[in-house]
């Protein structure tokens, strides 16, 4: 299977990528997904779960930078010599223009980090985020909220290497002309993920599986989606840099592990200077801007959109039911519901963020670059954020419990599918102004999204809980403001 118009081994890696990308977001969402089981099943506070789900973007935001930088290895330094390979002149298409506002700011040797190092630092990731899915049901059963805040802080650690690293091989591996079709394709992948996730949970949720298991079936996420992760890497291991067993492997990761070490100076300072460049250019301050508003608003959707999906369903659990089996199975029903719900919206994301990273591409060559990106973020942040605000004042505020103009989930899953359009916009845009450090400075713009979704994930739970767990107003308010911002 190929991608057309892109070379071979582009095609394959941006197809891996994909694959990995999907997996890794259904590991993301699965305490998302299983919200409803885990309030009613270990007794936890709408703040508790809040504080849970933030502590993945806090690590998220940790290796952002450090998983673009291992990436780029050599590869970045050789298919681009000066500032003037990349964009087209001036000349002929001024809103193109780049000159000026290229973020290259690397110094260390090529030498000092393997030539495509991504097909290396990609399958860690999937593997590390692996087991820390696995591993969840127990952190959470056993060592409360504390230890689950653990387990999705190490999550968000590991896969926070997965998307830089990706993108670092398209950068490397794709033509210019056709990055924005990649970079599309790959975080379309995320959307294919989330909506495997909610298939997955509508199967694990429904009637005949709890009459089956006779216990919460919320573990069950966690432990399907999390095997995914090796199927990927058993299928996918022509594309990887993987040792193999023995005394050669030892070596070679002893190695590895030397040179990184040796490279952690060159990491730190490389980190420094490109974080400098980002913020100096008016191109960086915008993609990082934007990323603060696309973090609030697709992280607290991916958080809460399970939940608030149930809750409006109206279908509640008796606080306290002696009926525990009967008890899980209505959390069960309105969880399998609600993922059944978000199915759909997740898959049109993807199906817009394949075809508008090609239309932003043939756009972009007609009206030029800035234009083009310019229109699909503002799309993607104010549309949504109009949405979100009329969930919000029409049950808040109106007086009305129905809704003018659609039914929640409809209004939900737009909100989802137009966010889609910023992958012919943000992300895409480092590829262009940082050909060099493309995946590093794609991952500053993940930091910024990851403290954002942080924050708001975490204060949206507060706002939940001080509303008595069903007035969703205050916070979709809140997530919409960041949105329009950004």
């Amino acid at each position: 299977m190929m991608i057309p118009g892109l070379p071979p081994a582009a095609s394959s890696w941006t197809l891996t990528s994909t694959a990995a990308a999907a997996i890794s977001y259904a590991d993301r969402g699965t305490s998302a997904i299983a919200a409803s089981g885990i309030l009613a099943d270990l007794g936890w506070t709408e703040s508790q779960l809040g504080t849970v789900q933030s502590s993945f973007f806090l690590g998220y935001g940790l290796t952002q930078v450090v998983g673009g930088l291992l990436s780029e290895g050599g590869g970045r330094h050789e298919h681009v010599e000066s500032e003037s390979d990349v964009g087209p002149p001036a000349a002929a298409a001024p809103d193109n223009d780049l000159d000026g506002i290229i973020i290259d700011a690397v110094k260390s040797s090529p030498a000092s980090r393997p030539h495509e190092a991504f097909r290396s630092v990609l399958p860690l990731s999937l593997l590390l985020t692996a087991l820390s899915t696995l591993a969840f049901p127990a952190a959470a059963t056993y060592g409360g909220p504390a230890l689950a805040s653990f387990d999705r802080f190490l999550l968000g650690v590991f896969e926070g290497l997965l998307l830089p690293s990706a993108m670092s091989g398209v950068s490397q591996l794709v033509p210019t002309d056709r990055r924005a079709t990649a970079s599309s394709a790959l975080i379309a992948g995320c959307y294919l993920g989330s909506a495997l996730a909610y298939g997955s949970a509508t199967i694990l949720f429904s009637s005949p599986v709890i009459d089956m298991i006779s216990q919460p079936a919320w573990p069950y996420v966690f432990y399907v989606n999390g095997v995914l992760s090796f199927i990927c890497l058993a299928v996918a291991r022509s594309e990887f840099d993987l040792p193999s067993w023995g005394q050669q492997a030892t070596d070679k990761v002893q190695g590895e592990s030397t040179a990184l070490l040796s490279s952690a100076k060159d990491l730190f300072v490389d980190t420094i200077e490109v974080s400098r460049a980002t913020i100096a250019s008016p191109s960086g301050r915008a993609i990082l801007a934007a990323q603060v508003g696309q973090g609030a608003l697709l992280y607290s959707i991916a958080s809460w959109g399970p939940l608030y999906l149930e809750r409006m369903g109206n279908v509640a659990v008796e606080a306290g039911s002696t009926d525990s089996v009967g008890s899980d199975a209505a959390v069960a029903s309105a969880a399998a519901a609600a993922a059944a719900a978000l199915i759909l919206p997740q898959l049109t994301q993807a199906a817009v963020g394949v075809g508008v990273g090609t239309a932003s591409d043939a756009l972009a060559q007609k009206i030029g670059t800035v234009p083009t990106r310019r229109v699909l973020q503002g799309l993607s942040g104010v549309v949504p954020a109009l949405i979100l605000w009329h969930l919000a004042t029409a049950r808040t505020y109106g007086g009305d419990s129905e809704f003018t103009i659609a039914s929640p989930v409809a209004l939900f899953g737009a909100a989802q599918t137009i966010s889609a359009l910023s992958l012919g916009a943000v992300s895409v845009t480092h590829l262009e102004v940082a050909p060099r450090n493309a995946g590093t400075v794609y991952a500053l713009g993940n930091v910024a999204a990851a403290v954002s979704g942080s924050i708001t994930v975490k204060i949206f739970g507060r706002l939940l809980e001080a509303g008595g767990g069903s007035d969703f107003g205050p916070p979709f308010l809140m997530v919409a403001s960041l949105s329009a911002a950004g």
